[in-house]
């Protein structure tokens, strides 16, 4: 029959993080059968990058999907050792809690084709309050209610054996 369903979603509102002149925003561009693409914008004063990021079905990235990474820091709100990453290859996300009253996120866009390859990389500091709002924003902007009982995404982080 016929190709793929594809959706322009031009209309949407993106989910920023930070405050100040470094923000980090996701927003969905395109949404097909298996996959959404959302494109993540950093900005830090006059410097600025985007790439894409996938939120597909069969495919759950190191960190889960991106709501559930944001999910998992907002239920530590009160803190954590260590560092927690996120990436998809294309975004790379690494936050770690100061253990009294903010979250410093560390982000990495890489673009470019097969001939060379660019990165920007910078930060943005969040309030740990401020995680389960961002959690909620990100899980109804990535909520596919057709994958329901389908493939990968049904899981959740906490599912998969690590």
């Amino acid at each position: 029959m016929g190709g793929p369903i594809e959706i322009e979603l031009g209309n949407a509102e993106p989910v920023t993080i930070g405050v100040g002149s470094g923000r980090l925003s996701f927003c969905p561009s395109r949404r097909y059968d298996e996959a959404t693409i959302f494109s993540v914008t950093y900005v830090d004063g006059f410097a600025r990058g985007a790439t894409s990021i996938e939120d597909e079905l069969y495919c759950i990235p190191h960190g889960g999907r991106l709501p559930e990474f944001f999910r998992g820091l907002a239920n530590c709100w009160r803190g954590w050792d260590g560092e927690r990453l996120w990436t998809d290859g294309y975004c790379a996300l690494r936050a770690t809690h100061d253990g009294v009253r903010r979250v410093a996120m560390e982000i990495k866009l890489l673009w470019g084709g097969q001939a060379f390859d660019m990165t920007m990389s910078g930060g943005v500091f969040i309030e740990p309050g401020q995680l389960a709002a961002i959690a909620d924003e990100l899980e109804a902007m990535f909520a596919r209610p057709d994958w329901a009982n389908r493939g990968a995404n049904t899981l959740t982080a906490d599912s998969i054996p690590r």
